[in-house]
């Protein structure tokens, strides 16, 4: 910008040494460096005389403040008495908020409070259904809000935090394996062992028990020895 506003100098200079030479009274160039704004034209003036106030130039985002001379604010009543550059002064525009959407966010959790989505969602706009989540022995019913099903065709208002509602699947019982309960006692009824086998399988022979002055000689059923070859 410097490399510009420095030959736009030079070719005022150029004329005003033209114009000098012509009727001998001093002339000084005002240049105008709008910063980033639109194209603002320089101007010639005489020795002691003030330079015009010009068209304010304009920025996107931006308003104009001033002109500058120095990092100071030049004014218009200054007699001009040297080559000078004006550098616009500018301030950012703030930004609207009403012009801003509002945005939400939308939290989708399971029955304990696990995070499975979570969503933003511009407000009056509606949320969109995630994929039916999936949890062992239970079918999934629906999302709720405040125990409530909730309606994807309500748009977003406010902060939401959509929960899941299941149902337990039944359990079938032709598929549930029967086990039954095989007791090991002593000869006077007391438990030494007690396991569940399911059935058709064999149980597993328990480690022999000890009975002072006795020889453990085997297990029992009905009197009559068991035979643990038996389903």
């Amino acid at each position: 910008m410097f490399k510009r506003v420095s030959k736009l100098v030079l070719i005022i200079f150029a004329s005003l040494v033209l114009v000098s030479c012509g009727d001998n009274e001093a002339t000084y160039a005002v240049v105008y460096d709008s910063a980033g704004g639109s194209n603002v034209s320089g101007e010639l003036v005489q020795a002691g005389s003030l330079a015009t106030l010009p068209t304010a130039p304009t920025r996107d985002n931006y308003s104009f403040v001033h002109w500058t001379l120095d990092d100071q604010e030049f004014t218009f009543d200054t007699p001009i008495t040297e080559n000078i550059i004006l550098i616009a002064k500018w301030e950012p525009v703030a930004t609207d908020p009403g012009n801003q959407p509002t945005n939400f966010t939308v939290r989708f959790e399971d029955d304990v409070g696990n995070l499975i989505a979570e969503v933003t969602v511009e407000e009056g706009k509606l949320v969109s259904k995630p994929a039916d989540p999936v949890k062992a022995q239970n079918t999934f019913l629906y999302w709720t809000l405040n125990d409530n099903e909730f309606d994807f065709n309500n748009p977003i208002t406010t902060d939401l935090t959509l929960v899941t509602k299941w149902e337990p699947v039944a359990a079938d019982p032709g598929n549930q394996p029967t086990n039954f309960t095989v007791r090991f006692e002593d000869d006077t009824g007391n438990l030494i062992n007690e396991v569940t086998v399911e059935e058709g399988k064999l149980v597993s022979k328990p480690a022999d028990p000890v009975k002072a002055q006795n020889t453990f000689l085997y297990w029992t059923l009905n009197d009559n020895e068991f035979d643990f070859n038996n389903p």
